[in-house]
């Protein structure tokens, strides 16, 4: 704790210093955190590549998975990109970057997008996007085709479009841009998801060895499902940015049916959303932000004898608030990053035999993160050295759900609730299009594990790849 005081304190000593270059060795003006809203649209448009099958019923944030381990949310604090970093990629994204760490003995976790663009003509322009996401929550290799008319006078319509190996799982956007260099950035898309899902269905295709059990599964929209995305931000260049986002999927009703079963069929109704705000000041010597984050995602089922009989809801919500710094004082750079998080789980009803936990749930978690940190140069702008010490405060608010999510996920969450570490990184930058970043962690708890009876010093390895184009 008294270090932990130490290095909050000392970064806001140094509030008067000009703004970081951070990963991009690049000078950011302002932070955002798009990549949550960024990284929920294409998790909502290809729910078929996230954690589970058909019948997950946990949330569409996939939270809290058996594949999680206690300290998973550090892990992806360590080897995520910070809020400056966000903010010059996403002002043009166009090129490739990969972040991936270890979360376990045998997998990493990783996160990875490419992007690229061809001039057809004087006003249109095709672009191609690519996500690599293998963990805890996601196994996807997706690809998205864009298409994008410039209207004139900063106006912008286009389509996009998903492409994957099911049939059914394929989603068409269409898309309109705004932009003006003193009223800001406007994006509002309109996405119709799996609309080849009920044509499909009513064809029939021949057996599929490979798909013979998910084939059994048809899904039959009574609703069409559609998904709403804006997102508006100001011009880069004010010396106060903020960037909000918006994601809407509106009520859809399905029907499940099992082939081998004419009786089994049960209804279900969801709908979800997330809000994700964040607003940033630069002072000209330093850049200090706030976030906010807000989902929501409620799902009902009902059944009149197969696979159950009776009904139950499930809603998940997170609600996450914080605040970011980052500045630079001759060839020093601190970082500071604090949040604070609420998970809702709440699960009730008269019959539990389809759902994952088989029994009325009211969860709350709630988690602290703290990530303060100071970059050196030794070597502009080849060479940067990185120190950061990181601490994950995580509780249940209901000791009954220890042994209940211990069942579910196998995994011994008590005994975990407070998890610190240093994480010490080397920044490359060997040309001025490649950014490279090698990272390593040291073990502040001296956790023990299942594979070893001695206090563990590593904790874990990260790395972090940008590459322009």
């Amino acid at each position: 704790m008294v270090l932990r005081l130490l290095l909050f304190w000392g970064c806001l000593i140094t509030l008067a210093c000009p703004a970081t270059a951070q990963f991009m060795y690049e000078q950011p003006k302002h932070g955002t955190t798009y990549d949550w809203s960024f990284e929920n649209r294409i998790q909502i448009l290809d729910s078929k590549h996230a954690y589970g099958n058909y019948f997950y019923d946990r949330g569409y944030g996939w939270v809290i998975t058996p594949l999680l381990k206690h300290e998973y949310e550090l892990d992806m604090a360590t080897q995520e990109f910070t809020p400056g970093d966000n903010f010059v990629w996403h002002t043009n994204r166009n090129g490739f970057r990969s972040r991936f760490g270890s979360y376990s003995k045998s997998n990493l976790a990783v996160y990875s997008e490419l992007h690229t663009s061809t001039q057809l003509g004087d006003y249109s322009e095709l672009k191609a996007h690519t996500y690599l996401h293998q963990n805890a929550r996601a196994r996807r290799a997706l690809v998205e085709l864009e298409y994008l008319y410039d209207l004139g006078q900063g106006h912008t319509i286009g389509g996009l479009h998903t492409l994957t190996e099911f049939k059914k799982d394929m989603d068409i956007t269409f898309s309109y841009r705004y932009s003006d260099k003193i009223a800001g950035n406007f994006r509002f898309d309109f996405s119709y998801q799996n609309y080849l899902n009920n044509l499909v269905d009513e064809v029939g295709n021949s057996k599929d060895p490979l798909l013979e059990e998910v084939e059994q599964y048809r899904v039959r929209y009574k609703r069409i499902p559609f998904f709403l995305y804006t997102r508006f931000n100001a011009p880069q260049q004010n010396k106060f940015y903020w960037d909000i986002s918006f994601g809407w999927q509106p009520n859809i009703r399905k029907l499940y049916y099992y082939n081998s079963d004419p009786d089994f069929v049960f209804q279900e109704e969801e709908y979800t959303y997330f809000l994700n705000g964040s607003f940033s000041l630069n002072l000209g010597s330093s850049t200090l932000g706030l976030y906010g984050y807000i989902d929501r995602h409620p799902q009902e089922r009902s059944s009149g004898g197969i696979p159950f009989d009776g009904r139950y809801e499930a809603v998940q919500r997170l609600r996450k608030v914080g605040f970011f710094y980052f500045g630079n004082y001759g060839r020093f750079e601190p970082i500071f990053r604090v949040s604070r998080e609420f998970y809702f789980d709440q699960q009730e009803g008269t019959n539990f035999e389809f759902s994952i936990i088989k029994e009325p749930l009211d969860l709350v978690f709630y988690r602290w993160l703290y990530d303060a940190g100071v970059g050196y140069t030794p070597i502009d702008p080849f060479l940067k050295l990185v120190v950061r010490y990181q601490v994950l405060d995580q509780s249940f608010d209901a000791a009954e759900f220890d042994k209940m999510l211990e069942h579910w996920t196998s995994i011994p969450f008590r005994g975990f609730n407070v998890s610190q570490r240093l994480a010490i990184s080397v920044l490359l930058k060997p040309h001025d299009r490649i950014h490279i970043e090698l990272g390593a962690s040291i073990d502040i708890d001296r956790d023990l594990t299942q594979y070893s009876t001695k206090p563990k010093n590593f904790d874990k390895g990260f790395t972090k790849i940008l590459l322009k184009l």
